[in-house]
């Protein structure tokens, strides 16, 4: 019993340092379930998209289901051997691409977070549920990315580095993150200006995407939201 659970610590472990291996089939699962939602979304005509509290045009839904498109096809051709037929710089910047597009579509996610902590609700569950799903994909890109780097360029997965030997127990010595590396930090960290500068703009009275402090204000007090995020939001 203790030699079976002794096994099962270690291979645990070891599914999660293969992710180099299924990166790609899992974007292409979560771009098949984000596609399914947009379109599901689309044709019940409900709006994933929103400034503030108000629903933009559902007609804005079907940049998901391009999007989701786009991403399965770029992440089986990331993995699949017709794959390397594709220049790799092209499926390169297509990862990249879907990245940002993701990336912009999760923004506000940590509002939904923050709501949800302090009121146990949000202004539209299709909305949050839209910014987790592009989350995920982002996440997911980014590893599709990586695993497909370093199938075209020999390097390291986790890394991004060539190592001399790659036996399974051997382990590189610590070393500065790779410029790409240090990009996807700079970026992440840039993706809260936006936030940053909304809140910056609100502050000095001024309106930000067509809304401003005082509506957005006014929208959270007409949905109830608690004391403390009304004093929050002040």
């Amino acid at each position: 019993m203790i030699e079976n659970a002794r096994t099962g610590s270690v291979s645990a472990p070891g599914r999660w340092r293969r992710w180099p291996s299924w990166a790609g089939y899992a974007t292409f699962g979560w771009a098949t379930v984000y596609g399914g939602f947009g379109l599901v979304s689309t044709l019940t005509g409900t709006g994933v998209f929103h400034r503030a509290a108000e629903p933009l045009p559902v007609s804005l839904n079907w940049i998901i289901v391009v999007a989701a498109v786009v991403a399965s096809v770029t992440a089986l051709a990331a993995v699949r051997p017709w794959g390397w037929r594709i220049p790799r710089p092209v499926i390169s910047v297509m990862l990249a691409g879907l990245c940002v597009v993701s990336g912009v579509a999760a923004f506000g996610l940590l509002m939904d977070v923050i709501t949800v902590a302090f009121t146990g609700s949000v202004d539209s569950w299709t909305a949050t549920a839209n910014r987790a799903l592009a989350a995920v994909g982002v996440l997911l890109l980014i590893a599709t990315a990586r695993s497909h780097r370093s199938s075209a360029y020999g390097t390291c997965p986790r890394c991004g580095v060539a190592h001399a030997s790659l036996t399974p127990r051997s382990r590189p010595e610590p070393t500065s993150a790779p410029p790409h590396v240090r990009v996807l930090a700079y970026a992440g960290a840039a993706a809260f200006l936006p936030y940053a500068a909304m809140k910056t703009t609100w502050a000095l009275g001024g309106t930000f995407a067509g809304v401003s402090g005082a509506r957005m204000l006014a929208t959270m007090e007409r949905n109830g939201a608690s004391g403390v995020m009304l004093a929050l939001e002040r």
